[in-house]
């Protein structure tokens, strides 16, 4: 295997980093990138909704529930 494929991760792992990304910048007073990271959760979101269902692809349905649900919660405001 190449160094180059070694870096791709699946689309649900890219997701879970995504989330520990969007956490940690929380941790650190940053409230901008993680409305970032919720743009491109969602834009995720829509692609495989829109080319995923129906592929043949195990466990798709529970990826697709997982990453509606990390939107979901990336999407949430703070408590003031």
């Amino acid at each position: 295997m190449s160094s180059a494929d070694s870096t791709v991760l699946p689309p649900h792992t890219i997701v879970g980093e995504l989330m520990r990304y969007a956490i940690a910048s929380v941790g650190r007073g940053d409230v901008t990138t993680p409305y970032t990271i919720c743009s491109v959760l969602q834009l995720l979101q829509q692609a495989f909704s829109a080319h995923c269902i129906g592929s043949g692809v195990r466990d798709m349905n529970n990826k697709l529930s997982t990453l509606r649900s990390s939107v979901a919660k990336a999407s949430q405001r703070p408590a003031a």
